[in-house]
């Protein structure tokens, strides 16, 4: 997901990651993982703040070996929490 700058620090960003996790488990989706490059800081709050945790690459992932160690992959169970 990608928010412009212009439009950031408004909510945005909140509501896709809360309509996405709703959405994956509306359709019963155990699990959501995701990668984000290493310097969005910002967007990696975000994530923390929903309760994804960081973890270890994971093979399904499309960003290409040599370039992983500069991304940031986190998952979230959905197992954990109700929505």
């Amino acid at each position: 997901m990608f928010v412009r700058p212009s439009f950031r620090r408004k909510g945005i960003g909140r509501l896709l990651v809360n309509e996405t996790i709703k959405a994956a488990r509306q359709s019963d989706y155990a699990t959501l993982r995701l990668e984000s490059a290493g310097f969005m800081s910002d967007a990696h709050a975000l994530y923390r703040s929903f309760g994804f945790r960081d973890i270890s690459p994971y093979e399904e992932s499309e960003i290409p070996v040599a370039y992983r160690q500069h991304w940031v992959f986190m998952e979230l169970s959905l197992a954990d929490r109700s929505g």
